[in-house]
């Protein structure tokens, strides 16, 4: 069995699937987006990050069942709030047969579980997860395939391939909203029309911040991003509510 890539595993955690849950993030990530708020999770290799002076290391291999220990830890809250384990990263996708296994376990155990995925991964990993997924919260960053490739590395024709294999009631898509790169009508239409298409009634828009920028000061790069300051989220209350009048349950997350 392979060893889980974990950069951290979050408690108590109240903004990644419902109820109180735990947060596994892996590291590793497969795209390039110059606004990621967590550049130590991009690369597969450990990172050294300097916090208050000190030298720190990122990222470390460890078992299975080291995870699930800790994940333990906290099943009475799962079990009173209705809340479970989510996996992150980083792309968890890139570490496909390693969350299957994480996954198995979670469901051995009765968990309820979700992940964070932009859906850039092979069809067939997708596939091999989904009878071990209650919730995937399924990030759509742009819907022009050359402005997301060119930006991202990702492919469009993919993603949205994958996001057809997906239950839609199992799903909820998340739209970065970022400045100065999809804050565009046409690109918050075609999100809602797809909505429509596919079933999914719940999106979630995600203001742009700035977290990222004194993380990638402690890993000593510069920040990729011309923009340098949050997103008013009061500038996606149009977008919330041209959603919201085709029926979608639009919410801007704060």
């Amino acid at each position: 069995m392979n060893d889980v890539p974990l950069m951290e595993i979050e408690r108590f955690a109240i903004h990644d699937g419902p109820g109180i849950r735990s947060v596994v993030f892996l590291k590793g990530c497969p795209l390039h987006c110059p606004w990621c708020a967590n550049p130590e999770s991009q690369r597969f290799e450990p990172d050294q990050i300097v916090q208050d002076g000190e030298r720190k290391w990122v990222g470390r291999p460890v078992s299975v069942e080291s995870v699930m220990r800790v994940l333990e830890r906290d099943v009475d809250y799962y079990e009173q709030s209705g809340g479970g384990i989510t996996f992150s990263g980083g792309e968890v996708m890139a570490h496909a047969d390693v969350l299957l296994c994480l996954l198995e376990q979670c469901k051995q155990r009765g968990w309820h579980t979700a992940i964070e995925t932009s859906g850039h991964a092979r069809t067939a990993d997708f596939q091999s997860i989904l009878p071990y997924v209650d919730l995937f919260l399924f990030d759509i960053k742009h819907t022009d395939a050359v402005k997301l490739k060119e930006a991202t590395g990702a492919d469009l024709n993919l993603i949205l391939k994958n996001l057809q294999t997906i239950d839609p009631n199992r799903v909820i898509l998340r739209l970065p909203c970022i400045p100065q790169y999809n804050m565009e009508d046409a690109h918050f239409e075609q999100v809602f029309s797809l909505a429509c298409q596919q079933g999914i009634s719940r999106i979630d828009l995600l203001p742009y911040h700035t977290l990222g920028i004194e993380k990638y000061r402690q890993l000593g790069r510069a920040y990729p991003y011309p923009v340098t300051d949050n997103l008013n989220p009061n500038l996606l209350k149009p977008f919330e509510l041209q959603g919201r009048a085709v029926g979608l349950d639009v919410r801007i997350c704060i």
